[in-house]
């Protein structure tokens, strides 16, 4: 049932992040919702889940952008683990910490995708022009994170899947 959960809602926010539109003003960002996905899943599971999410997520957005296949799943593996390394030091049910992690980890993931893109010259985009849209990312992510952290959490307290308080999955 846990791995059905991931799935199907990893696959609806994926759809909703494809259909979202840019924001121009931020650098034409986009509200990275499969992020959100990492992020939860990196705060309160056990280390296969947030492995799990980051790569289904990866897969999901590569195949949704022009970024080569499995990019964005290495990026999203690196950031879950590193959150998922802090959750003893971290609030990991208050909504300040998901919009606090959606930020940096939004800056993190835009930076290191135009890296490898402009590496493998598959990108040509001026560095201040990526700053504009990592910043951008960043502060949608701030947004938008703690919202879908608090969709699936609900969902999964409805369900009766979560073991206890700090929303740790069976």
């Amino acid at each position: 049932m846990h791995i059905l959960i991931l799935v199907v809602v990893t696959m609806l926010i994926s759809v909703v992040q494809a259909i979202m539109p840019v924001v121009n003003i931020l650098g034409h960002a986009k509200p990275p919702l499969l992020l959100g996905v990492v992020i939860y899943y990196a705060l309160g599971n056990k280390k296969s889940w947030v492995i799990a999410a980051a790569i289904l997520a990866g897969l999901l957005h590569d195949t949704l952008s022009h970024i080569p296949f499995g990019v964005s799943s290495l990026a999203f593996t690196l950031i879950g683990l590193t959150i998922h390394s802090q959750q003893e030091n971290l609030f990991t049910q208050q909504w300040i910490t998901s919009a606090l992690l959606g930020a940096v980890s939004g800056f993190v993931l835009t930076v290191f995708l135009y890296l490898v893109l402009v590496g493998s010259n598959q990108l040509q985009m001026a560095f201040v022009a990526m700053l504009v849209k990592a910043v951008g990312v960043g502060l949608i992510a701030v947004l938008t994170t703690p919202v879908v952290c608090g969709i699936i959490r609900g969902l999964e307290e409805k369900l009766g899947l979560l073991k206890s308080s700090t929303g740790e999955i069976y």
